[in-house]
């Protein structure tokens, strides 16, 4: 078909749709073939026909009024002139506002109502009113709202901003997992081409799209794409969200694949981990009363069996409950072991967990056995960090990388402890090598200290039991 005959044929098609076709929905053929509107409307029953017929006649049109300005030959002005056409350019006047009068108009048509209200035509339209930089701000507005409506969020922050729409319905819910999946997708290809978020508060609320959708996967347990979405967060509100989101895997080979993934993304492993104690630390403040204790701390009391005299080790006196936190807090050091390097700051956040565990021992005067009960909530937590998380564990986790070689903790004490004369009169690499591990040795001594301290409260608690045992069998 030559140029004459393309241009021919619409002009024929539109003939068509305006006097001829048997019934409606012919003509509205010709009309969507011709790039006609008034032709094309009745038949329209949805959002989307109403849409596709509005821009089909403005593709048409602009495609033409290029081909007469750009290509003159391909649009003969004689044909162009001498036959009618209905020009959708000229119908819906200024391009750049074509598309928000559009879709106001369609928003306003009452039939159109119920469609213009559900999440996906409320997306399109803001794509089609080229109003997407807005629509994820006031977005992003509304989910700090949603999040920090009951209690405070520590993973979207309340940002003393309303959104424009007094209806917070209007937006993307924390809960429609479907719609912030298509909202999350549309903003990461946006940002992929050169979006510019705004300033430091706009750039906040925006990211909280893509924290609530994290969120999501953690929930779904899609845990392996966390690092993905997380990475395109700014500054270290992306460790703070990865941090908290992972923070409840437990799985060893879970754990080693997302740091492999983090490593894979270019992410700092090292900070990652640091940053998930900080962040326990920051949401789950100690705030107890009487901290840190301030009475003696004793043991023994004077529940003794008939017959029997003195005291007697208080039974449990370690206990068995953990709190939730606390187990956090334990799982964080977790992943101290599967980063190399990091040999300060890993016995460094263990002693900070210890002291927490240990200053939470407190004692009352409400006994009618004692003078002191002693509440240890706490006891529990300290000896369930020495078993997760021992200093054998973390020798063996972290010396290859720092020495060549896979040392015990007693192994790496005592050869920092032995002296070889020749070595230090050569001042060779051996010696260097020894200096190591005299410095890795006295950087791990205040939490093998209060390692020690628990295991031997562990035994004085088993000795109790044993003795509290026998008693009660003989006397029995």
């Amino acid at each position: 078909m030559d140029n004459t005959s393309s241009i021919l044929w619409r002009r024929m098609c539109f003939a068509l749709a305006r006097r001829g076709g048997s019934d409606e929905y012919e003509r509205a053929v010709y009309g969507v073939l011709s790039g006609d509107l008034s032709t094309v409307e009745p038949v329209c029953r949805t959002w989307n026909d109403h849409l596709f017929a509005h821009y089909n006649a403005l593709v048409r049109s602009q495609f033409e009024n290029y081909l007469q300005i750009h290509h003159p030959s391909r649009a003969p002005t004689d044909i162009v002139q001498a036959y009618g056409m209905f020009d959708a350019v000229q119908f819906h006047g200024d391009p750049e506002t074509t598309g928000k009068r559009l879709v106001n108009s369609l928003n306003k048509a009452s039939k159109e109502v119920s469609a213009t209200t559900r999440t996906m035509k409320m997306l399109q339209g803001v794509l089609i009113a080229k109003e997407f930089n807005n629509f994820i701000y006031q977005q992003g507005l509304a989910l700090s709202k949603l999040a920090n409506a009951e209690t405070e969020s520590i993973v979207i922050p309340k940002i003393d901003i309303n959104p424009e729409k007094e209806d917070i319905n209007a937006y993307i819910a924390l809960n429609d997992y479907d719609s912030l999946r298509v909202l999350v997708h549309m903003l990461l290809a946006f940002k992929s081409l050169g979006l510019n978020l705004g300033d430091m508060v706009q750039q906040m609320a925006i990211e909280n799209i893509i924290v609530a959708y994290i969120g999501f996967l953690r929930l779904a347990g899609k845990e392996e794409l966390i690092p993905l979405y997380a990475s395109q967060l700014t500054g270290d509100r992306l460790y703070a969200t990865l941090s908290r989101e992972l923070v409840d895997v437990t799985d060893p080979d879970q754990r080693v694949t997302q740091i492999k993934l983090m490593k894979e993304l270019g992410l700092d492993v090292q900070k990652f981990v640091k940053f998930q104690t900080q962040f326990l630390f920051m949401d789950f403040p100690d705030d107890s009363d009487d901290y840190p204790a301030e009475r003696t701390f004793k043991l023994l009391e004077n529940d003794r069996a008939p017959g029997c005299n003195g005291k007697m080790v208080r039974a449990g006196f370690i206990g068995e409950d953990i709190d939730r936190t606390d187990l956090l807090l334990i799982r964080s050091l977790e992943w101290y072991l599967l980063v190399d390097g990091l040999w300060s700051e890993t016995f460094a956040t263990g002693v900070q967990l210890y002291k927490r565990f240990f200053s939470k021992i407190r004692w009352s005067d409400n006994s009618s056995v004692t003078n002191f009960v002693l509440e240890h909530a706490k006891l529990a937590a300290a000896m369930e960090l020495a078993r997760s998380v021992s200093s054998s564990h973390i020798s063996l986790s972290k010396t290859h990388s720092l020495l060549g070689e896979t040392l015990d903790i007693t192994d790496l004490e005592n050869e920092a402890e032995q002296e070889d004369i020749a070595e230090r009169i050569e001042e060779n690499s051996g010696a260097q090598i020894r200096l190591l591990k005299r410095y890795l040795a006295a950087e791990a001594k205040s939490f093998r200290e209060l390692e020690l301290l628990i295991a031997a409260l562990e035994y004085i608690e088993l000795a109790g039991d044993s003795i509290a045992a026998m008693e009660e069998y003989f006397s029995g």
